[in-house]
């Protein structure tokens, strides 16, 4: 069926699908949207899409995730006030509408992922490798902190296999124009909010002329208007001393004229320094003459 498909790319087949797609968006989706985007009961159904119901829990679980995934990107950043802004309930509704109209479109072309194809894309899932293999208990682990069964978690993988295989689809074979890329970039950007008061082109003229005395007088009432602050215009060069080391030549009469000018700089204090030798002789009362004993 893909092959037919992409065979016939330039055929009515196309224009047909992505025709089903719009009439579909157009016709098919019945909103029960309330304060804001939300149910007043949390059993209802918020959309139906060619039949199809969109239950409130789905919606939830799907508000539940974006609020998650964007508390995550903000941290404490985020806060009620940033979900009304990005309208995360909108955001909610839209995701799902669309992934109902794209299994709808699935199960008309007869779209389908074999088991074979989920059990490649589910081994491969980097979550749940450990040294490029898959582990099982990293993916039973994974399903116990999500709450969530091992057939919950594989149907919502065929789903998502089965409608990037269609979005693929859409993309490999739809063909845009240049003047239709920028008539829809017009649509989404070009938008203006203005606000303005209109006046007659002569609102504001003077009936009667204005004097010169008129104009000198109120010049000096309001001289400080138009007086311009005082302003210093500066031109410096910046220069390194170590630069010019290299070019200065030192005379001995600029060497003198230092000396004299940091004299006191160069005195030293005066300092003394003494040395002596003691010889200690035996003192023999009743030998030697007078002299000798005093000596």
């Amino acid at each position: 069926m893909l092959n037919t498909i992409r065979e016939h790319a330039d055929s009515w087949l196309i224009k047909f699908i992505l025709w089903l797609i719009i009439l579909a968006f157009v016709g098919t989706i019945f909103y029960s949207w309330g304060m804001g985007g939300s149910t007043g009961s949390r059993g209802g159904t918020v959309a139906t899409v060619n039949g199809a119901k969109i239950s409130f829990e789905e919606y939830d679980r799907t508000f539940n995730n974006l609020v998650n995934f964007y508390r995550q990107q903000f941290r404490n950043q985020f806060s009620d006030d940033m979900i009304v802004r990005l309208d995360l309930k909108t955001q909610a509704l839209d995701s799902l509408i669309d992934r109902r109209l794209l299994l709808n479109e699935a199960e008309k072309q007869n779209i389908r992922v074999s088991d074979a194809e989920l059990v490649d894309h589910i081994q491969a899932f980097p979550a749940f490798q450990t040294d490029n293999h898959f582990n099982e208990e990293a993916y039973r682990n994974y399903l116990k902190f999500n709450r969530m069964s091992p057939s919950d978690f594989e149907e919502s993988r065929r789903e998502a296999l089965i409608i990037e295989k269609v979005q693929n689809l859409i993309k490999g074979n739809a063909q845009v124009s240049e003047s239709e890329i920028l008539e829809a970039y017009n649509a989404e950007e070009e938008k203006v909010k203005l606000a303005y008061i209109r006046f007659a082109n002569d609102f504001f003229k003077n009936p009667k002329p204005v004097a010169e005395d008129d104009v000198k007088s109120y010049y000096e009432k309001h001289k400080a208007d138009f007086e311009i602050p005082e302003q210093i215009q500066v031109e410096y060069v910046k220069l390194a001393p170590k630069d010019f080391e290299s070019g200065i030549e030192l005379r001995e009469e600029d060497i003198a004229d230092y000396y004299d000018a940091k004299v006191a700089d160069f005195r030293v204090k005066k300092t003394y320094k003494a040395s002596h030798i003691l010889f200690q002789l035996p003192l023999d009362k009743e030998g030697g003459t007078e002299e000798e004993r005093q000596k």
